[in-house]
């Protein structure tokens, strides 16, 4: 009886701990200090700790952090109550005010208190008011720290100094010595076997020692054969990122970031990466030079000749048959098609292989159209044959009542989910319409994962096809035969939609290796196209299917 009792008042709690820097992770400057003052303050009030979560190296001004993510998603699933996440300070859990609020809302409504070590607030208004008072002071500070490190780095990279992070390939850092000071500052020097790749990859872009010039996806495939880039296999990315950096020329520049972008919408000559600059906020710094700038103009000009939008690319990504059902058998990538002979023909071919190098897998490039002609005999011999059909409608009736309750499941679980991160949302909006809160980076960010989130559902949701309710008789009342003709008919023109549509129903996926392929898909799917061949011969409108008019819309 007395056992019942202590584990009825139990106070269970989770701890927080984080550090901003890799340097005090590996040095443990924060992390045990935190953790001993935690577990102090929950020995003397009697609290239960069932679980500790460490961030290293991870800034408080976003919530993108694993640990901290794992723990709020254990308190909202956790089989016990938690009564309170312990952290030292509410800055080694938060700076930032808006994720302060929205996190102290959602775990106020399960139950869960935010308790600081180092700052007594209790649980009444005046409390959270309070502990928001204290996160506008830390994103404040936060902010303030950051200008002042910015300011620094930037006076440091002014004096010709490296401010640290990976040197770029070709350079190492090594210590100087700073006079009128004590201690040692980075600089750049050159790393000789890198710099010998670097100018090497110059020569074959440009056809220097070689017979002919080289693309990108050539050098690749060379240096993949050569060596690896700092452990790391070559990419059209980095291939890209050495020809276009103009560090090599003698000049690095601190500040400047390297993006994706939108082939589209980029500068000419861009392919993939490019070089976002803003002049008040980049800082040149001397470094020694690798390839002369007339070098670097050179090939400049040459990738702007051969720029995506100027030539027309060798990969195309055409709807075809068996768009997105075929993989590569040997590493499970996706395979696509591309083209030869200037586009007389077309070939599958396994995307890794593609875009990282022809030796990285042993997958063949198969000619498409014999492919798909040997596929389309395939599913005409095994899967539309009168007795194979017969076969697969007969097991999906027989397992009709486990199809139902695996949908009505699924579906619950989806519409709950939606319906959970429509209340974020639209609480978000609110909050935002009210002007309690303003839209900031993070905010934003965090509103665009739950619009996406929401999509990604409504998406899952719309694609259950599994039919509710069959009767037991349902197979009987679908001639196979007409059935089996029609579909045959349907596949004779191959680049017709309705013959894909039938294709990605009843195939779900083709394993493609050296001398075979295999075919696999879902009985459903088979009984869902009969139903809509049968759909499309009777006049009543149907009520058995779930994903009929689930739009709502009158012309469907």
């Amino acid at each position: 009886m007395e056992n019942q009792k202590e584990s009825d008042v139990a106070i269970f709690v989770f701890l927080y701990a984080r550090v901003s820097t890799e340097r005090q992770a590996v040095k443990d400057l924060s992390i045990p200090d935190q953790l001993n003052r935690m577990r102090m303050y929950c020995e003397s009030r009697n609290f239960v700790v069932l679980d500790e979560y460490v961030d290293e190296g991870r800034t408080a001004t976003d919530d993108n952090r694993p640990a901290f993510q794992a723990m709020i998603d254990s308190v909202m699933n956790n089989d016990k109550k938690i009564h309170a996440i312990v952290v030292h300070s509410f800055s080694r859990a938060f700076r930032n005010v808006t994720d302060l609020a929205l996190y102290l809302r959602s775990l106020s409504q399960a139950g869960t208190r935010l308790i600081s070590v180092t700052q007594d607030v209790d649980d009444s208004p005046i409390g959270r008011f309070v502990t928001l008072f204290y996160g506008l002071v830390d994103e404040m500070n936060s902010a303030e720290n950051s200008k002042h490190v910015k300011r620094a780095l930037k006076e440091n990279a002014r004096r010709g100094f490296f401010n640290g992070s990976r040197p770029p390939y070709g350079y190492r850092t090594t210590e100087t010595k700073v006079i009128g000071r004590t201690g040692y500052r980075k600089i750049l020097a050159l790393d000789d076997d890198e710099a010998a790749i670097v100018r090497e990859i110059f020569d074959l872009y440009e056809g220097v020692g070689v017979p002919a010039p080289m693309g990108m996806r050539k050098i690749v495939e060379y240096m993949n054969a050569k060596c690896l880039c700092r452990g790391q296999l070559w990419r059209v990315q980095k291939i890209q990122k050495i020809l276009s950096d103009p560090v090599y020329t003698g000049v690095f520049e601190f500040g400047a970031r390297w993006k994706l972008h939108n082939r589209n919408t980029m500068p000419s000559g861009s392919y993939g990466v490019a070089l976002d600059k803003d002049d008040d906020s980049v800082v040149s710094v001397p470094v020694p030079v690798i390839v002369d700038k007339d070098r670097f103009q050179r090939v400049e000009v040459r990738r702007a000749a051969r720029a995506p939008r100027n030539t027309p690319p060798l990969h195309v990504a055409p709807r075809t048959l068996l768009t997105g059902l075929c993989h590569c058998g040997y590493c499970q990538s996706s395979m696509h098609i591309v083209t030869g002979k200037s586009g007389r023909y077309r070939y599958l071919k396994c995307s890794r292989r593609h875009t990282i190098s022809g030796s990285i897998c042993r997958s063949p490039n198969v000619p498409y159209e014999r492919f798909e002609k040997m596929i389309l005999k395939t599913v005409a011999e095994h899967v539309l044959s009168e007795r194979k059909l017969k076969t697969i409608l007969d097991d999906c009736c027989t397992h009709a009542d486990r199809f139902a309750k695996h949908q009505g499941t699924e579906r619950r679980q989806i519409t709950d989910a939606r319906a959970k991160v429509e209340r974020k949302l639209t609480n978000l909006y609110r909050l935002v319409e009210d002007e309690k809160v303003r839209i900031d980076g993070s905010l934003g960010r965090r509103i665009q994962s739950w619009q996406d989130e929401l999509k990604n559902l409504t998406v899952k949701l719309n694609s259950i096809r599994v039919p509710v309710t069959l009767s037991a008789n349902i197979a009987n009342s679908i001639d196979v035969g007409t059935f089996r003709a029609a579909a045959i008919a349907l596949l004779e023109d191959s680049s017709s939609d309705d013959a894909r549509a039938f294709m990605h129903l009843v195939v779900g996926e083709i394993r493609v290796y050296a001398d075979e392929a295999s075919v696999s898909g879902p009985n459903i799917g088979v009984l869902e196209a009969a139903l809509a061949h049968m759909r499309a011969t009777m006049p009543a409108v149907p009520s058995f299917m779930s994903n009929w008019r689930r739009e709502g819309d009158s012309n469907p």
